[in-house]
């Protein structure tokens, strides 16, 4: 039976990401005996590691295939082209005084966005569905886990009050990671799930056990929001709703430390504000970038190692934030337009409203470019979203 490109397509983002739980099993295996000294070294094969990337840009190049196919360039597809000449601008201006490596580093950051356009027409309610299914297995699973984590294992992030592991972050080495994972499955869960009883047990008590288990700052904040959001919906008077919002974020933020066990929990924050600021206004970034890939998890990872490539002299630095990325790896031109890029999703629709919540949420703690699989799945929902979107726009016209 012959299977269509864009078949094969739906098939590889499923395998992807049914392959989630496998791609730090080493790393979370040394975590539960007390073995893991840094969370920066690598323990499982590259084999396994690699089959991500391979997965990318196998789907990428299908992809391609596809959208060559079709003619018109729609009016979304336009600020990626945007994104990718100013990419690609920054590439051939940093390499002179960059390394190959660097550059390797900044092509692998870049795959997500330019993954976006060309999976446009392959992207649909169905494959949303399965995706579901995948993922609310596996937070379901990694729940379990965290409870495990915090209840009988080793502590790698200290303890609570009462003993318990302060952060967990089950299948992931990084609690973010958890968090920013179960936050994506909530937002699945409610949007293409079947009313029901497993549905409200993963709204209502998995997903927020599971953030509270993480200890992450973010989570908690991206979790109320999302609840906020469901009140936005059914509430008639959005006038008290807009009123009341900054009060109970105020009052969330008061708590926060005390929710997650973590009184210094405001520090990092305060501190990737801080890397933003000096990063975004380098002059180096001032419109096109010469800094191509340093702002990568990528390039981190190879200075810390013991590979020949510290020698070449050119490192990379915890950026912490998709937002500072994006400046450093490819200048503040690229930053504003990926921001009003962002700023067309701005719909009332909870979908809509669900999807900046959670993806640009976690944009600002961490670099959700190069974090497996939120990356595969922030392509797989904007581009479904700017389908709905044009899908609307031709009914009403």
């Amino acid at each position: 039976m012959k299977i269509s490109i864009r078949k094969f397509i739906f098939w590889l983002i499923l395998f992807g990401i049914a392959l989630t739980p496998f791609l730090s099993i080493a790393e979370v295996y040394a975590l539960l005996q007390g073995l893991m000294s840094d969370t920066s070294k690598a323990l499982t094969p590259v084999y396994l590691k690699a089959m991500k990337d391979i997965l990318f840009l196998f789907i990428l190049s299908l992809g391609i295939i596809v959208f060559l196919k079709e003619t018109k360039i729609h009016y979304f597809d336009k600020y990626f082209l945007v994104l990718i000449l100013l990419s690609i601008a920054s590439m051939l201006i940093s390499f002179p005084m960059t390394t190959l490596m660097a550059c390797a580093s900044g092509i692998r950051w870049l795959l997500p966005l330019l993954l976006i356009p060309v999976i446009y027409r392959s992207v649909d309610t169905n494959l949303q569905n399965k995706i579901n299914t995948i993922m609310v297995f596996i937070l379901i699973t990694s729940c379990i886990l965290q409870v495990f984590q915090a209840i009988y294992f080793p502590s790698f992030f200290g303890r609570t009050f009462f003993g318990l592991n302060k952060r967990n972050p089950g299948i992931f080495l990084i609690p973010t990671s958890m968090a920013a994972f179960t936050m994506v499955s909530m937002f699945y869960c409610f949007h293409f799930s079947p009313n029901g009883l497993i549905k409200k047990t993963v709204l209502y008590l998995i997903g927020p056990l599971s953030i509270f288990l993480t200890g992450s700052g973010t989570g908690v904040l991206i979790l109320m929001a999302f609840y906020l959001c469901l009140l936005y919906s059914k509430i008639l008077q959005k006038g008290l709703f807009v009123t009341l919002t900054p009060l109970m974020l105020i009052v969330m933020i008061v708590i926060m430390p005390i929710l997650v066990g973590r009184s210094h929990i405001y520090v990092s924050l305060l501190a990737r504000v801080n890397i933003f600021l000096s990063n975004v206004l380098d002059p180096k970034n001032a419109l096109i970038s010469m800094r191509f890939g340093e702002a990568t998890n990528t390039m981190v990872l190879v200075n810390t190692s013991s590979l020949s490539f510290n020698a070449m002299g050119h490192k990379g630095f915890i950026a912490d934030s998709t937002l500072t990325s994006i400046a450093c790896n490819v200048g503040f031109v690229a930053l504003v337009v990926f921001a009003l890029l962002m700023i067309k999703f701005v719909r009332q629709e909870l979908i809509f409203m669900h999807f900046l919540v959670i993806f640009v949420g976690f944009m600002v703690s961490t670099i959700i470019f190069e974090m497996f699989p939120i990356n595969l799945l922030f392509a797989v929902n904007l581009a479904y979203l700017r389908k709905i979107q044009n899908e609307n726009q031709a009914y009403i016209t």
